[in-house]
């Protein structure tokens, strides 16, 4: 459930990973103050507000116990010299489950919310935190802060997930960085630009593969990065519904856990909002389940939240991405 507005919760204690495996303890009753500029974007290391880019405003209040499992988790992880990689554990744990929100299974439809595009605007990430803990919340691997916003979440209780930069359809137009997944690439330097994005920010769920990308259109490309991701125990979402046939072949034959998005609301979306949210109400209710995937913008947090405090009451559940994956779809 959601934290009521303005309770500060009793005393409680979360951390937040500061990178090289330390840990900072959060406030009393609230989320760890979100410090947001660092060196270097590619550093996982401590990093400390600056007057340009303040921390957080105020101190977020949660509701005990809300906080996720510990991150990064010494069994979990692989130390590398890029930072914290997620792996399965001698045991068979999955990092997907072991970060995973917690959810009770009830009769009603089952309706998970994502937000995408965070990790550079202080005042988004800050809006998208104090969403109900229940939403899902998306990074960029290029967030400056990105380890550090992400722990906030988390300690809010927020299940986190880092977002692919896969080639665009309209590459090279719109670029998705130095570190983008590109077809042109040859599959090792591939393979090591994603373990770079997969290490940028420990206890995530899994990772987000944006729409109108081309990189799953070639076989070649797509293959060795979907296996590295299901050999680490993490899950993927998937912006759009359908990949193209070569990847969704070799979807079949991998174990992971892949969940896709019903209804997608991007950055330029002149929809209106609202009626989305009406939609995924009733695909939810047709189907016993739906995934809205909606890019941040500052339109987005004060009606989705209005709609999350409202959700239980219409006879929905709200769900984490996580719990799609962990129940079957009957």
């Amino acid at each position: 459930p959601a934290a009521a507005a303005g309770t500060v919760p009793p005393a409680a204690t979360a951390t937040a990973a500061t990178g090289g495996g330390e840990e900072s303890a959060a406030p009393a009753g609230g989320v760890p103050a979100a410090p947001a500029a660092a060196a270097e974007a590619s550093s996982f290391s401590p990093v400390t507000a600056t007057a340009e880019n303040p921390a957080f405003s105020a101190p977020i209040a949660v509701t005990p116990g809300a906080a996720l499992a510990a991150a990064p988790a010494e069994t979990l992880t692989d130390q590398t010299e890029l930072g914290p990689l997620p792996r399965l554990s001698k045991t068979g744990i999955k990092p997907w489950i072991y970060y995973g929100r917690d959810y009770a299974r009830s009769d009603k439809p089952m309706i998970a919310v994502m937000v995408t595009g965070l990790g550079f605007n202080r005042k988004m990430v800050e809006d998208a935190v104090r969403l109900p803990p229940a939403i899902s919340l998306a990074f960029s691997p290029y967030g400056p802060s990105g380890n550090i916003w992400a722990a906030a979440a988390r300690a809010a209780g927020h299940e986190i997930f880092i977002e692919l930069p896969a080639e665009p359809a309209d590459y090279p137009a719109s670029d998705p960085g130095p570190h983008g997944l590109l077809t042109s690439n040859n599959p090792q330097e591939n393979l090591t630009r994603l373990r770079w994005v997969m290490t940028r920010m420990p206890g995530y769920v899994g990772l987000y593969l944006p729409p109108q990308e081309r990189l799953t259109a070639n076989a070649d490309a797509a293959a060795p990065l979907l296996q590295f991701i299901a050999s680490r125990g993490v899950m993927l979402v998937l912006g759009a519904a359908t990949l193209p046939e070569a990847a969704e072949r070799l979807l079949t034959t991998l174990v992971l856990p892949v969940v896709r998005a019903d209804i997608y609301s991007g950055e330029e979306s002149t929809v209106d909002f609202s009626g989305l949210l009406l939609q995924l109400e009733d695909l939810a209710h047709r189907n016993g389940r739906a995934l809205l995937v909606v890019q941040a913008s500052p339109g987005v947090f004060k009606v989705l939240g209005d709609w999350a405090q409202r959700i239980e009451e219409k006879g929905y559940s709200l769900a984490p991405v996580s719990a799609l994956a962990r129940i079957p779809n009957s």
